[in-house]
């Protein structure tokens, strides 16, 4: 086996992405000091030092997730707690889908996303993410139950407003480059829903000078697009990296 392959495999006990931006160049250095050693391949000393570097980038890469998910988290629990403290805090009145003081039981999921940011600030990342994936399933069912029963709220801008931190954490991004897709995403997400409620507006003013007694569809608009737009947006945001990754492998 040729020096190059030799030095190849134990390169690839590091990450895919780390190994995409610096192989070429370690490599080329590793292969001119073995050289300049009079060597034809690494030693064991050499050998074993790489692949401990290798275990450690994997492990440097994993904490990284780890911050990644407690970030996302504390910012979905900051923007829960004051929607839930802002705007559903309402003692002083009662309505359909009050709960207690506040005006729709958004505030559990508040409470929820708060308790899995905790949970990643303490190291529970596993129970932390699947603590935000619930908290945005039941959001999603607030939303829906709130459309159908006429509750003041929550409204699908609320979970497009929280659902993409929380499920940045419990999915959190490889890499700046995946950041950037998440937070475009993210962006494209409410401007969908933005276009969708002007349209929704005009639509039902349209109805309402041409033919009034005309009944307006029982789905929400908004509740419509998010529910086409928020997958192809995730997935827009995370196919093309897991696409290149897999190729990267492939190559090496």
């Amino acid at each position: 086996m040729s020096a190059e392959r030799r030095y190849r495999r134990l390169l690839r006990w590091y990450p895919e992405d780390w190994r995409r931006e610096h192989e070429e160049v370690v490599l080329g250095m590793l292969l001119d000091d073995a050289d300049a050693a009079g060597r034809d391949g690494p030693d064991t000393g050499e050998a074993i030092g790489l692949v401990i570097g290798g275990i450690a980038q994997h492990t440097w890469r994993r904490n990284d997730r780890r911050r990644t998910t407690a970030t996302a988290l504390i910012v979905a629990a900051v923007l829960a707690l004051l929607y839930a403290v802002t705007v559903t805090w309402s003692p002083s009145t009662a309505y359909a889908g009050y709960l207690g003081p506040f005006s729709n039981p958004t505030v559990l999921v508040a409470s929820a996303l708060a308790v899995a940011a905790g949970l990643a600030l303490a190291g529970r990342t596993g129970a932390a993410r699947l603590l935000a994936v619930a908290s945005v399933a039941g959001l999603v069912v607030l939303v829906v139950a709130a459309e159908r029963s006429g509750w003041m709220g929550p409204g699908v801008g609320v979970l497009a407003l929280l659902a993409p931190p929380a499920l940045s954490g419990a999915l959190p991004p490889k890499g700046v480059r995946g950041a950037a897709r998440d937070a475009a995403a993210a962006i494209g997400l409410v401007l969908v829903l933005i276009g969708a409620g002007i349209a929704a507006s005009y639509s039902a003013l349209l109805v309402e000078l041409v033919a009034s007694d005309v009944p307006l569809p029982a789905v929400d608009l908004e509740i419509a697009a998010f529910a086409v737009a928020a997958p192809l947006l995730a997935l827009a945001a995370r196919w093309p990296l897991s696409r290149r990754s897999r190729a990267a492998g492939a190559a090496t």
